[in-house]
């Protein structure tokens, strides 16, 4: 078999085990996966709601009970004392989150089509953090520049059992941030 052949052999099965993983690692977040939160997750939920009410990051009633709605939907109970944990007051009144805005706003098309078709809005996280890493791996397998398909095999291979899939579930912008590093 020539080198040729053999790379397009490779090049095939590193398209196939990437498209499994692709698919197991979408269908899973997106149905079977307990959605949780977890650190500041009840920050960016609240960011990522303000977004979706009123396109704004700023924390009003009608997002706080909205967040309540989701929580009791999921078993998460926001503590009064809690509920504008993560927001600092303005000095007009309104609450502004503690954390940067931009992976909340990353969430707002997942929230927005799971909220639309009456879907598990806390799945957002998850469901964005899977397509930012498969994109991410998409990219790399597409377009990156390998010595040859086997070198490029054994880093898929690398990043499909990588201990980012560990933080794609956590409702913060950790597993963005090793995406980053790849």
């Amino acid at each position: 078999m020539s080198t040729s052949d053999r790379n397009k052999y490779l090049r095939y099965f590193s398209v196939l085990m990437l498209s499994i993983m692709s698919l197991i690692l979408l269908v899973n977040f997106i149905a079977f996966s307990t959605p949780s939160l977890i650190g500041d997750g009840a920050e960016y939920l609240g960011m990522t709601i303000s977004f979706f009410n009123h396109l704004t990051p700023d924390f009003r009633a009608e997002d706080i009970e909205m967040r309540e709605e989701i929580g009791q939907k999921n078993g998460i109970d926001f503590p009064d004392t809690l509920v504008n944990h993560g927001y600092v007051s303005s000095s007009n009144g309104e609450w502004y989150p503690f954390h940067f805005w931009g992976y909340s706003l990353i969430n707002l098309p997942v929230f927005i089509i799971l909220n639309k078709f009456g879907f598990n809005e806390l799945r957002t996280f998850q469901i964005t953090n899977s397509i930012i890493l498969l994109i991410a791996l998409w990219f790399i397998a597409l377009f990156s520049k390998f010595e040859n398909e086997f070198q490029k095999g054994l880093f898929l291979a690398f990043c499909a059992l990588s201990p980012a899939l560990l933080y794609i579930k956590w409702s913060s912008p950790v597993a963005c941030r090793i995406v980053c590093n790849l």
